[in-house]
């Protein structure tokens, strides 16, 4: 158990066992003193420096906001007879992160010209592609047929500084289009997490 101890300048120093402090008055003296707890827990502070806690809340260590960025593209559409990945239009997203890592995502409806051909859809950060050489594929089973092509990942812990995720495709062969208009967008976000 604690005690507590009582120091002023006026009246020296008392020692009160645990008992004493809840069953006597406590009266501190009317020139500068401190009231010193040794032992037990303070409750819920209103303000301080927390170094040795437990139980603290996510967004422990983090001053400001973390890092987003949307592009939603009603411009028009997107279309490509690469063979090589390259960028889709209007899908890159430049932003500062903290040294964490940043999930991404990519909304669309897409089509081939071709039929039984692929269009492959991947994510670079600084260069560095996301999901393996190529990425997500997605295969043309009916001509000029507008398919749903979705998906979200999540890279490694990025170093603290400023970032260029862009999303970029290519196509087995034909021309792939991604629909781009006010009615029909495409979408790619990217966002920093803890």
């Amino acid at each position: 158990m604690g005690t507590v101890v009582l120091a002023g300048a006026t009246s020296g120093s008392t020692t009160l066992t645990p008992t004493d402090a809840v069953t006597a008055t406590i009266t501190l003296p009317s020139a500068t003193g401190t009231l010193v707890t040794v032992s037990g827990a303070i409750g819920t502070p209103t303000s301080g420096v927390l170094t040795n806690c437990t139980g603290l809340p996510a967004t422990t260590g983090i001053s400001g906001a973390l890092a987003t960025g949307r592009v939603l593209t009603t411009a028009g559409n997107a279309t490509t007879s690469s063979t090589s990945l390259v960028d889709v239009t209007s899908a890159t997203i430049t932003f500062t992160t903290g040294a964490r890592p940043v999930i991404y995502g990519f909304e669309a409806s897409a089509y081939i010209d071709t039929i039984n051909l692929n269009l492959v859809i991947n994510v670079a950060v600084d260069g560095s592609l996301q999901m393996g050489a190529y990425g997500k594929c997605m295969t043309q089973l009916t001509v000029n047929t507008y398919q749903n092509f979705n998906f979200v990942g999540k890279t490694a812990a990025l170093t603290a500084a400023s970032h260029t995720v862009k999303t970029q495709w290519l196509v087995g062969g034909g021309t792939g289009t991604i629909a781009g208009g006010a009615n029909v967008p495409y979408l790619f976000w990217a966002q920093e997490v803890l």
